[in-house]
């Protein structure tokens, strides 16, 4: 739509502007997803701008309409990306595993291992590196198993690193071995 297109090229207000008009013309009973995708939008050109109240507002109400589980894994997600920011980290690691849980039961395989991502790397980033290993060999798994190898290698790095810190040699050097090993195959 216009309005993504408006969000890419930085022209944020413009984008919210053609958004508003498209929100106001769209039937909501006869387009839920489409009413549901542009709050969506809406909700991250305002988180864009730095308007994190009012992006999670928009987040907020793009769940009542979305009726696809992977899509409100994603809206899921940015709430609990603004949770975060808002330092409500109690809060966004229980949206993270939200998010998680719907992926698991879409099944959606690449989902899960991004999701896995998200939940590991925030887990280091607020120093819990123990808690941020199941979901990061999850998603290492995960995306081997889809043959993301870019992502497989990020995580078997990040491994490699939170085993380092918890002074668990053996983990550590299994994991720097994996990565090595998806180097040479790539070669």
């Amino acid at each position: 739509t216009m309005g993504n297109v408006l969000r890419a090229l930085g022209q944020l207000e413009r984008a919210l502007s053609v958004l508003e008009a498209a929100l106001e013309r769209t039937v909501v009973s006869d387009h839920p997803a489409r009413y549901g995708a542009l709050l969506n939008v809406m909700g991250t050109i305002h988180r864009d701008l730095g308007n994190l109240d009012t992006a999670l507002e928009y987040f907020r109400r793009t769940e009542a309409y979305l009726t696809v589980t992977v899509y409100a894994s994603f809206t899921q997600t940015s709430i609990a990306h603004i949770q975060l920011q808002q330092g409500h980290v109690e809060e966004a690691l229980d949206t993270y595993r939200d998010a998680l849980r719907l992926n698991r039961k879409a099944s959606f395989v690449e989902g899960i291992a991004l999701g896995c991502r998200s939940l590991g790397d925030v887990l280091v980033g607020l120093k819990r590196p123990a808690e941020s290993v199941p979901y990061l060999r999850e998603a290492a798994t995960l995306f081997a198993q889809i043959e993301d190898v870019r992502n497989e290698a990020l995580m078997w790095r990040r491994l490699a690193g939170v085993y380092e810190q918890l002074e668990q040699h053996a983990d550590a050097s299994d994991a720097w071995g994996r990565l090595r090993a998806l180097h040479h195959e790539q070669l």
